[in-house]
Formats: C-alpha cells, sequence, structure tokens
C-alpha cells in the first residue's frame, strides 16, 4: 500500500468516528466530561460529554452531548437547563453537589455509560443518558461461584 492510500484510508476512517449516530441506545466509554465556555454564546457554559461508542457497527464513532446553561441567569428557562445537566449526574447515580462535581466529572472518565439517541420533534436527536455499566467478573472455569 502507497502512502496516498494509507492517508486516505485514515483520512475515511476519521470521517467516520465523527459522524451523527443513528437513533438507538448504545454503550461508550466516557473520554471527556467536562465544563467548557460556549463558542457560541460567551455568556454560558457547556457540560461537554464525549463518549465512544465501543461495541456494534458504531464502533468507535463518537457522540458529543452538550447540555449548555447560564451561571448567572436565574430564568426559569436556565434553571431547566441546569436540572437538564444534573440528571445526567442523578442518572448515573453520581454525586452531583457543587463542592464534588469536579471529582465526579474527573472519575467519569473511562467509565462505559449506556446512552441512547432518538428523535426530537425538531429534526433533531435527544441523547440521554441511562447508566454506568458495570464490567461483568470473568470467572475461571475452574473457579467455584
Amino acid at each position: 500500500m502507497n502512502f496516498k492510500d494509507m492517508w486516505n484510508t485514515a483520512a475515511n476512517q476519521e470521517k467516520k468516528q465523527f459522524t451523527d449516530l443513528p437513533a438507538g441506545t448504545y454503550k461508550g466509554r466516557c473520554l471527556k466530561c467536562a465544563f467548557e465556555p460556549s463558542k457560541a454564546d460567551p455568556s454560558k457554559t457547556n457540560l461537554v460529554w464525549d463518549l465512544q461508542v465501543i461495541d456494534g457497527d458504531q464502533k468507535n464513532n463518537h457522540a458529543f452531548i452538550y447540555r449548555s446553561f447560564s451561571k448567572t441567569d436565574p430564568s426559569e428557562q436556565n434553571q431547566k437547563a441546569i436540572n437538564r445537566v444534573l440528571n445526567d449526574f442523578v442518572q448515573l447515580d453520581q454525586p452531583c453537589d457543587a463542592d464534588v462535581i469536579g471529582k465526579t466529572m474527573e472519575s467519569l472518565v473511562g467509565k462505559i455509560i449506556e446512552f441512547s439517541y432518538k428523535p426530537d420533534n425538531n429534526n433533531g436527536m435527544w441523547k440521554n443518558l441511562h447508566r454506568i455499566v458495570e464490567a461483568p467478573v470473568k470467572i475461571d472455569a475452574g473457579d467455584s461461584p
């Protein structure tokens, strides 16, 4: 294989990894869970999730989930946005008090999380986290249960 072929093969693999996922339920390794300033609106903060699918037809594709909220807006709409961010952690049964949220986010990196994509009413996708998937314990044939 020449360099041009190797380059094009790698480029096509990279394109595949960052396409939108079709509707469905997936398991993904959490590569990132962090607060970042919103590029679209500097007055807002995003909770950013990067989950890399670990199996099936979409293996190695990434799911990027952004939850946007303001740290200064007291409106009801913003409170709903903050509740949506908190719900991600509650759904995963993780502590989410302000004093521990940084450590919680760090502890989620590397974990396998079940999540789903489903169509919403605006031609977009709902992206929902479901649970942390625990790795099964392997029992050797010679071990007693």
